[in-house]
């Protein structure tokens, strides 16, 4: 998954939410899906969606430098799913009621949630970090919420950016699709010995007409996400030697 830090977010804001008009339609009332979050009043059960109180809920961005002790240290290619087992399941079982993504950068990874008490989690974190002796890379910043996290150029057109309703609207669904493939790359990883990897699936060795051919369930789930957003990727084609920085030959534009 691309970088996902505050440092290829040049839009994002943790300002509050602007209450001005906005040309861009919206609804009078946001329906973003059925999560409910730390805010939501228990007793309403309609299926409308979470109130604004919702769109309110702290935003909390974390980035920390992988631990160089072990099991990290010999886990191979078993390193990022025994980072998601070890390191990040307590954190994410500290508080059911969450809702977090993670991603790994090799060197460092990601994690981010939304929680109203979110001091009790990043207190979880703190002795995660000390347990495994590693350190926080960059630190989450205070203001940022749910309706505000993924607000720039890269997450919606700029004719909504400053379009309230659209815009947490849409910063809600964003974190709410990372959080499902987070929540779905947790419940996939297994023990292996003293560490972590992801289950196997019947591949194309066992069953050429495999759909999942390396035997990864993502790999269905690209495919449909491609079918549902008809989106297209490049492939950049080039070579390069160890002198010199890779020069591209060609680009490939590729439908999953």
């Amino acid at each position: 998954m691309a970088d996902a830090s505050p440092n290829h977010f040049p839009n994002s804001s943790s300002a509050p939410l602007n209450t001005g008009t906005c040309d861009a339609a919206a609804p009078a009332q946001l329906s973003l899906g059925r999560w409910r979050l730390a805010h939501t009043n228990p007793e309403n059960h309609d299926l409308q969606g979470p109130s604004m109180s919702d769109i309110a809920t702290p935003y909390r961005h974390h980035e920390f430098d992988t631990p160089k002790i072990a099991p990290f240290s010999s886990a191979g290619p078993l390193l990022w799913p025994t980072l998601v087992g070890t390191f990040l399941r307590p954190v994410t079982e500290s508080a059911p009621d969450m809702i977090y993504w993670f991603c790994n950068h090799g060197a460092d990874f990601q994690f981010c949630f939304a929680h109203a008490d979110y001091k009790k989690v990043e207190e979880v974190i703190e002795a995660q970090k000390k347990t495994f002796q590693t350190t926080t890379k960059v630190p989450p910043a205070d203001g940022a919420t749910v309706g505000t996290a993924f607000r720039g150029d890269r997450w919606i057109a700029k004719s909504k950016i400053n379009c309230d309703a659209p815009a947490a609207r849409r910063s809600k669904l964003l974190l709410e699709f990372l959080h499902s493939t987070s929540a779905l790359y947790l419940d996939s990883i297994v023990p292996v010995g003293d560490y972590w990897g992801v289950e196997r699936l019947v591949d194309a060795t066992e069953n050429p007409k495999s759909e999942n051919p390396l035997g990864n369930g993502f790999e269905s789930l690209m495919h449909l996400v491609s079918n549902i957003s008809q989106a297209q990727f490049d492939l950049l084609d080039g070579n390069r030697t160890l002198w010199m920085l890779p020069q591209p030959t060609g680009n490939t534009r590729l439908w999953l």
